[in-house]
């Protein structure tokens, strides 16, 4: 059994991440305190993700208490016009975590669908 906390890189906890065992198909999600718990063997890789980072995949036997899963970063977002033409921009920084929950905000929206999409 192998159990403990999903962090993100600034050690807050993360909620409603999923840990895979991908030796036996289980999988469980975090609680809001970021914490789960999981049937693992040493040798068993556990993949931990979550829509807004990227995704970690480690054997059961070097989890510690806790895994910290850095941001998910975008280097493309297309942008489209009220009269239509897009226009790739780069952004080096732009974090999806940002993007996730919100599906409108004023004059923006996101595409439900294709979070790494935003339409104006």
């Amino acid at each position: 059994m192998i159990d403990g906390y999903v962090w993100d890189m600034d050690s807050r906890t993360i909620a409603d991440a999923n840990i895979k065992n991908l030796a036996t198909g289980q999988t469980v999600t975090s609680n809001a305190d970021g914490y789960f718990k999981i049937n693992a063997s040493p040798n068993d890789q556990l993949r931990f993700s979550h829509a807004a980072y990227e995704p970690v995949t480690i054997l059961a036997k070097n989890f510690t208490s806790y895994i910290e899963l850095p941001y998910t970063t975008l280097d493309e977002v297309e942008v489209t016009a009220p009269g239509g033409g897009t226009k790739p921009q780069k952004s080096a920084s732009m974090l999806l975590w940002l993007l996730v929950p919100v599906i409108a905000i004023g004059g923006y929206k996101l595409l439900k669908n294709n979070p790494k999409k935003v339409r104006i």
